[in-house]
């Protein structure tokens, strides 16, 4: 009765072995696009809601009712701002936002090479600010800008591929 036991779970073990793919390869995937693409977009992600939300932070931290004071009274200056910043909900969303960005880039450092996941969050973090930014009537493009931004697509497209 074991031996029938046994040579039924070998038999379950070579047909869930025989459906199931070894590798991304015998699925008829590049190795190369199957991991990488999924986290690239994560990686736009991150960066779009990193720098995305810098110019709403700023814009959201604007004009706060309380002023810069003497050193002994910093900690009630301190408690006093934040309390006026996290009362605003066009500084919350924004940094709430930003969190979540922070949340994705932990869980996605799990997952990819520091290497790539480094560089290319933070290039696209400038490239979303610098848009997001101009979107918002902050600041014009310069050309060193839009050189900039030129240069860190052509390095996140180098890293990702």
């Amino acid at each position: 009765v074991s031996s029938d036991a046994s040579v039924q779970q070998q038999r379950g073990s070579v047909a869930a072995a025989s459906t199931t793919p070894a590798s991304d390869e015998d699925a008829g995937l590049d190795s190369s696009q199957s991991a990488d693409d999924g986290m690239l977009v994560w990686f736009i992600v991150v960066g779009a809601l990193w720098g995305c939300t810098n110019p709403l932070l700023n814009r959201g931290s604007r004009d706060s009712t309380t002023t810069a004071a003497s050193p002994h009274r910093i900690k009630k200056n301190f408690l006093a701002h934040t309390a006026d910043l996290i009362t605003r909900w066009r500084f919350v969303v924004p940094f709430a936002l930003n969190q979540l960005g922070s949340v994705v880039y932990v869980s996605l450092l799990g997952r990819s090479k520091l290497s790539l996941a480094g560089p290319i969050c933070n290039g696209l973090t400038f490239l979303f600010t610098a848009i997001t930014a101009r979107a918002l009537g902050e600041q014009a493009l310069s050309v060193r800008s839009v050189l900039g931004i030129m240069l860190v697509l052509t390095g996140v497209a180098s890293l990702s591929h």
